[in-house]
């Protein structure tokens, strides 16, 4: 983008480009190189810039304009009436009537709007190459708008993969943990009846233990009394 300002050093300090030759503001010239994404162009003849340096031989102009700048303006009503001519009171005076050859200043009328025209130009010319740009950065951002947009749908339909396992998973792991309680009861039952088992085994061997020794006593009183082995194990039998 270019400002238009009057390039009155030290913001504004004229600045040429090289190779083209082309003069805008040190602003304009670093603004534009910094927004830049590839090699910095003109604005104007879109030529790549390979350096810069101070023009000062505009820059000398200009300051010369900006002192003298106090001196017109204290002089400036005597100045429009040398120009224009006006009267004590400030007033325009009505123009003298055209001379015979047509009237007027043909040659300064001619270079007023050819400068003019060139300055529309100029205009014209940056405003138009700022215009490409920006359809060009509009051209670059749609197509990473696309992206984008096609990388959230694609992101919105893995999330909707990955919910619907989420819900498969948790259906599994609800009929995993019905199961462990399940199998934790059945667990508890088992464990119940070792329990029981182990007890009864208990009391018959404690049972046995009371009884082998009755058997024992018993046996060396039948043997002291003349009980034959024979008539022990019939009995025992």
């Amino acid at each position: 983008k270019i400002c238009f300002e009057l390039m009155m050093p030290p913001l504004y300090t004229p600045t040429l480009l090289f190779p083209c030759g082309h003069t805008f503001c040190t602003s304009c010239v670093d603004k534009n190189a910094s927004k830049s994404k590839s090699h910095p162009k003109c604005p104007y003849c879109r030529s790549p810039i390979e350096s810069s340096a101070v023009n000062h031989s505009l820059k000398d102009l200009i300051e010369r304009f900006a002192k003298q700048k106090g001196a017109f303006a204290k002089n400036e009503a005597k100045h429009i009436g040398e120009v224009f001519g006006t009267n004590n009171e400030g007033k325009v005076v009505e123009e003298k009537e055209a001379k015979d050859t047509g009237g007027g200043d043909f040659a300064a009328d001619k270079s007023k709007y050819v400068g003019e025209y060139r300055s529309c130009s100029m205009r014209y010319n940056i405003l138009n190459n700022e215009l490409a740009d920006s359809k060009e950065t509009l051209s670059t951002v749609i197509s990473r708008k696309v992206a984008v947009k096609n990388a959230k749908s694609m992101l919105e339909s893995e999330k909707k993969g990955v919910e619907e396992k989420m819900r498969v998973l948790e259906a599994e792991l609800k009929l995993i943990n019905k199961c462990l309680d399940e199998q934790g009861q059945k667990q508890a039952g088992v464990e119940d009846e070792e329990a029981e088992i182990i007890q009864q085994i208990r009391l018959v061997e404690k049972t046995m233990d009371g009884l082998g020794t009755e058997m024992e006593k018993a046996r060396m009183l039948a043997e002291g009394c003349g009980a034959s082995a024979s008539e022990l194990e019939d009995d025992a039998e």
